[in-house]
């Protein structure tokens, strides 16, 4: 049997996996999830304060996005169209 998960931890997954899908945009994610931006940015702020690691988009540098399991698609970030194939 897997372990329970709180709704603490769900709904932090589901913040977290929905601004993946939206490449950190707080707006876009707010929609999605149907709460405020200001839910939102609380959420990241909280945290934050808890060392939860969260993607910062601003700071990637796609064409140094290291070989792995999975590529920046298969994440949801997508390529950006300047950096081609």
């Amino acid at each position: 049997m897997a372990p329970a998960t709180t709704l603490a931890e769900a709904e932090r997954k589901l913040v977290i996996e929905t601004l993946i899908r939206c490449r950190g945009n707080r707006t876009h994610a707010a929609k999605m999830l149907g709460v405020s931006v200001r839910t939102v940015r609380n959420r990241i702020a909280e945290y934050k304060r808890i060392g939860v690691c969260l993607p910062i988009y601003r700071d990637v540098v796609w064409s140094d996005w290291p070989e792995g399991e999975f590529s920046p698609e298969e994440a949801g970030l997508g390529v950006p169209a300047e950096v081609g194939a």
